[in-house]
Order: structure tokens, then sequence, then C-alpha cells
């Protein structure tokens, strides 16, 4: 017995779960998108805290004078 032949029908439903196989994957690289800029927004403020609390460590001590 072979497999069974591709109807319209069998057709239209496989197209409906790529639709919505697609339709979930385009969201969750959506919400992964919006997580990693959240991440990067937090590294650049985290490393200009570092930056400004080294400056200001550096000039306290006096090394440059």
């Amino acid at each position: 017995m072979g497999r069974a032949p591709w109807t319209d029908a069998r057709l239209n439903d496989l197209v409906e779960r790529l639709d919505k196989t697609l339709d979930r994957l385009d969201r969750d690289v959506r919400a992964l998108r919006e997580e990693l800029r959240s991440e990067i927004a937090a590294v650049r403020r985290d490393g200009a805290i570092a930056t400004v609390a080294i400056v200001a460590a550096i000039v306290g001590t006096g090394v440059l004078t």
C-alpha cells in the first residue's frame, strides 16, 4: 500500500499548519528581539556606570597629577 495522494484538502491542511507555525515563530523572534534590545541597553548602561566609576576612582587617587 503506497502513500495517500495529496488532495486539495490535505494540501490546505498542510498550508494551515505551516501558517500557524510561521506565525508562532514570528512571535517568538519578535519577543527575542525585544528581550535582546533590553539586554543590550542594560549592558550599555552598566558599561557607562562602570566607566564613570573608574574615571572617578582614577581622578580621586590623584594618580594623574
